[in-house]
Protein backbone atom coordinates (compact mmCIF):
# COMPACT_ATOMS: atom_id res chain seq x y z
CA UNK A 1 0.00 0.00 0.00
CA UNK A 2 1.39 3.31 -0.52
CA UNK A 3 2.51 5.38 2.45
CA UNK A 4 0.11 8.04 3.41
CA UNK A 5 1.52 11.61 3.27
CA UNK A 6 0.49 13.08 6.64
CA UNK A 7 -0.62 16.62 7.60
CA UNK A 8 2.73 18.02 8.89
CA UNK A 9 4.26 17.00 5.57
CA UNK A 10 1.84 18.49 3.02
CA UNK A 11 2.14 21.55 5.65
CA UNK A 12 6.06 21.53 5.09
CA UNK A 13 6.14 21.73 1.39
CA UNK A 14 3.41 23.91 0.64
CA UNK A 15 4.16 27.08 3.28
CA UNK A 16 7.57 26.76 4.97
CA UNK A 17 10.68 28.90 4.14
CA UNK A 18 11.43 29.35 1.14
CA UNK A 19 8.75 29.92 -0.21
CA UNK A 20 9.61 29.99 -3.52
CA UNK A 21 9.96 26.17 -3.45
CA UNK A 22 6.64 26.11 -1.79
CA UNK A 23 4.63 23.09 -3.54
CA UNK A 24 1.29 21.00 -3.14
CA UNK A 25 0.83 17.40 -3.16
CA UNK A 26 -2.79 16.57 -4.68
CA UNK A 27 -3.93 13.23 -5.20
CA UNK A 28 -1.12 12.12 -7.53
CA UNK A 29 0.22 15.80 -8.72
CA UNK A 30 2.13 18.20 -7.39
CA UNK A 31 1.12 21.55 -7.92
CA UNK A 32 3.80 24.29 -7.69
CA UNK A 33 3.24 27.67 -5.87
CA UNK A 34 3.64 30.72 -8.60
CA UNK A 35 6.57 31.64 -7.55
CA UNK A 36 8.02 27.79 -8.17
CA UNK A 37 6.24 27.45 -11.31
CA UNK A 38 7.75 30.68 -12.90
CA UNK A 39 11.27 29.23 -11.96
CA UNK A 40 10.76 25.51 -13.22
CA UNK A 41 9.32 27.24 -16.41
CA UNK A 42 12.69 29.00 -16.91
CA UNK A 43 15.42 26.47 -15.35
CA UNK A 44 13.12 23.09 -17.15
CA UNK A 45 14.04 24.10 -21.04
CA UNK A 46 17.65 24.17 -19.87
CA UNK A 47 17.97 20.52 -19.94
CA UNK A 48 16.14 17.31 -21.47
CA UNK A 49 12.77 16.67 -19.58
CA UNK A 50 14.11 12.98 -18.68
CA UNK A 51 18.25 12.94 -18.22
CA UNK A 52 20.47 10.06 -17.97
CA UNK A 53 21.01 11.53 -14.17
CA UNK A 54 20.36 14.62 -12.40
CA UNK A 55 21.73 15.94 -9.44
CA UNK A 56 20.19 18.89 -7.81
CA UNK A 57 23.14 20.16 -5.09
CA UNK A 58 20.82 21.98 -2.61
CA UNK A 59 17.42 20.24 -3.56
CA UNK A 60 15.56 21.59 -0.15
CA UNK A 61 11.81 20.30 -0.86
CA UNK A 62 12.81 18.32 -3.32
CA UNK A 63 11.10 19.88 -6.16
CA UNK A 64 13.30 19.25 -9.72
CA UNK A 65 14.69 15.84 -8.21
CA UNK A 66 11.08 14.59 -8.15
CA UNK A 67 10.25 16.00 -11.25
CA UNK A 68 13.09 14.73 -13.03
CA UNK A 69 12.61 11.02 -11.65
CA UNK A 70 8.63 11.04 -12.94
CA UNK A 71 9.80 12.19 -16.13
CA UNK A 72 11.85 8.97 -16.54
CA UNK A 73 15.46 9.94 -14.99
CA UNK A 74 16.99 6.76 -13.72
CA UNK A 75 19.16 8.36 -11.42
CA UNK A 76 17.85 11.51 -9.44
CA UNK A 77 19.82 12.98 -7.18
CA UNK A 78 18.31 15.44 -4.16
CA UNK A 79 21.33 17.03 -1.34
CA UNK A 80 20.79 19.28 1.33
CA UNK A 81 21.73 19.48 4.69
CA UNK A 82 18.77 20.72 6.23
CA UNK A 83 16.95 17.57 7.77
CA UNK A 84 13.51 19.04 7.77
CA UNK A 85 13.00 19.44 4.37
CA UNK A 86 14.76 15.99 3.29
CA UNK A 87 12.41 14.42 5.71
CA UNK A 88 9.46 16.10 3.43
CA UNK A 89 11.39 15.61 0.35
CA UNK A 90 11.47 11.78 1.22
CA UNK A 91 7.80 11.52 2.14
CA UNK A 92 6.50 12.91 -0.91
CA UNK A 93 8.38 11.00 -2.61
CA UNK A 94 7.33 7.68 -0.91
CA UNK A 95 3.84 8.94 -1.40
CA UNK A 96 3.39 9.18 -5.01
CA UNK A 97 6.28 6.18 -5.30
CA UNK A 98 8.98 7.56 -6.80
CA UNK A 99 12.33 6.52 -6.86
CA UNK A 100 14.29 9.48 -6.14
CA UNK A 101 17.44 9.69 -3.77
CA UNK A 102 17.41 12.30 -1.20
CA UNK A 103 20.61 12.42 0.70
CA UNK A 104 22.14 14.31 3.87
CA UNK A 105 25.24 15.28 2.22
CA UNK A 106 27.59 18.16 0.98
CA UNK A 107 29.20 18.79 -2.44
CA UNK A 108 32.51 18.01 -0.58
CA UNK A 109 31.24 14.46 0.34
CA UNK A 110 29.78 13.93 -3.43
CA UNK A 111 32.49 14.83 -5.13
CA UNK A 112 34.62 12.47 -2.96
CA UNK A 113 32.47 9.70 -3.83
CA UNK A 114 33.51 10.88 -7.55
CA UNK A 115 36.37 11.11 -7.55
CA UNK A 116 36.74 7.24 -6.01
CA UNK A 117 34.74 5.66 -8.81
CA UNK A 118 31.51 6.50 -9.03
CA UNK A 119 29.47 8.18 -11.94
CA UNK A 120 29.54 12.04 -12.20
CA UNK A 121 25.84 13.48 -13.71
CA UNK A 122 24.77 14.17 -16.82
CA UNK A 123 22.77 17.69 -14.97
CA UNK A 124 23.58 19.25 -12.01
CA UNK A 125 21.05 22.49 -10.67
CA UNK A 126 22.55 24.88 -8.31
CA UNK A 127 19.61 27.64 -7.49
CA UNK A 128 20.28 30.65 -4.66
CA UNK A 129 22.41 28.68 -3.01
CA UNK A 130 25.94 29.39 -3.57
CA UNK A 131 26.36 31.87 -1.90
CA UNK A 132 26.08 29.45 1.16
CA UNK A 133 28.11 27.25 -0.23
CA UNK A 134 30.54 29.66 -0.17
CA UNK A 135 29.92 31.77 3.08
CA UNK A 136 28.34 29.28 5.16
CA UNK A 137 25.40 29.52 6.50
CA UNK A 138 22.95 29.01 9.79
CA UNK A 139 22.14 25.23 8.75
CA UNK A 140 25.61 24.54 8.09
CA UNK A 141 28.49 26.78 9.56
CA UNK A 142 31.32 25.09 6.99
CA UNK A 143 32.56 28.01 4.71
CA UNK A 144 34.68 27.20 1.82
CA UNK A 145 35.51 31.13 0.66
CA UNK A 146 37.24 29.76 -2.77
CA UNK A 147 35.41 30.06 -5.97
CA UNK A 148 38.04 28.08 -7.53
CA UNK A 149 37.78 24.91 -5.18
CA UNK A 150 33.82 25.12 -5.43
CA UNK A 151 33.78 25.06 -9.28
CA UNK A 152 35.95 22.37 -9.21
CA UNK A 153 33.91 19.94 -7.46
CA UNK A 154 31.20 21.11 -9.24
CA UNK A 155 32.98 19.86 -12.42
CA UNK A 156 34.17 16.56 -10.29
CA UNK A 157 30.36 15.64 -9.96
CA UNK A 158 28.93 16.83 -13.12
CA UNK A 159 30.31 16.36 -16.47
CA UNK A 160 27.32 17.50 -18.79
CA UNK A 161 25.82 20.81 -17.82
CA UNK A 162 25.30 23.07 -14.53
CA UNK A 163 22.38 24.84 -14.39
CA UNK A 164 23.54 27.52 -11.88
CA UNK A 165 21.18 30.73 -11.12
CA UNK A 166 22.69 32.48 -7.99
CA UNK A 167 23.46 36.19 -6.51
CA UNK A 168 27.03 36.85 -7.77
CA UNK A 169 27.45 40.34 -6.22
CA UNK A 170 27.58 40.87 -2.46
CA UNK A 171 25.43 43.83 -2.45
CA UNK A 172 22.65 41.68 -3.74
CA UNK A 173 22.90 39.21 -0.86
CA UNK A 174 20.44 38.56 1.87
CA UNK A 175 21.17 41.41 5.20
CA UNK A 176 21.91 38.00 6.76
CA UNK A 177 24.75 36.55 4.60
CA UNK A 178 26.60 40.15 4.30
CA UNK A 179 26.60 39.91 7.81
CA UNK A 180 28.28 36.28 7.80
CA UNK A 181 30.86 37.80 5.09
CA UNK A 182 31.61 40.91 7.44
CA UNK A 183 32.63 38.42 10.62
CA UNK A 184 34.58 36.71 8.44
CA UNK A 185 36.45 39.61 6.39
CA UNK A 186 35.81 37.24 3.18
CA UNK A 187 33.49 39.16 1.10
CA UNK A 188 36.06 41.17 -0.77
CA UNK A 189 35.88 38.74 -4.07
CA UNK A 190 32.65 38.15 -4.21
CA UNK A 191 31.52 39.91 -7.06
CA UNK A 192 30.48 38.58 -10.91
CA UNK A 193 33.83 38.67 -12.71
CA UNK A 194 35.20 36.32 -9.90
CA UNK A 195 32.94 33.87 -9.87
CA UNK A 196 32.70 33.89 -13.43
CA UNK A 197 36.63 33.88 -14.04
CA UNK A 198 36.49 30.72 -11.44
CA UNK A 199 33.74 29.20 -13.53
CA UNK A 200 35.18 29.19 -17.00
CA UNK A 201 38.38 27.05 -15.85
CA UNK A 202 36.27 24.04 -15.87
CA UNK A 203 33.06 25.40 -17.84
CA UNK A 204 32.31 27.03 -20.65
CA UNK A 205 29.67 29.51 -19.38
CA UNK A 206 26.73 30.29 -21.30
CA UNK A 207 24.82 33.33 -19.80
CA UNK A 208 20.82 33.64 -20.48
CA UNK A 209 18.53 36.32 -19.28
CA UNK A 210 17.94 36.40 -15.90
CA UNK A 211 15.50 34.70 -13.30
CA UNK A 212 14.26 37.69 -12.09
CA UNK A 213 16.73 39.44 -10.81
CA UNK A 214 18.91 36.44 -10.03
CA UNK A 215 21.59 35.85 -13.38
CA UNK A 216 21.12 32.91 -14.90
CA UNK A 217 24.26 30.95 -16.05
CA UNK A 218 24.50 27.41 -18.47
CA UNK A 219 27.74 26.02 -17.69
CA UNK A 220 28.69 23.48 -19.83
CA UNK A 221 31.69 20.94 -18.60
CA UNK A 222 35.17 21.16 -20.64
Amino acid sequence: MTPGLDRESRRYLAHSYPHNHDYRVVGSRLVPSWKLWRREGRLRALYPRSPRSLVDLASCKGWFVLQAARAGCPRAVGLDVHRPDLDASRAAAAHLRIDADFREQRLDELAAEVEAGAAPFEVALLVNAYQYFYFGSDRDERAVLDHRLLFQRMRTVCDGRLIFSNRVDLERLPDNVRERAARQGSGGDYDARTIRAAAEEFFEVEERAPLGRIPLWVLHAR
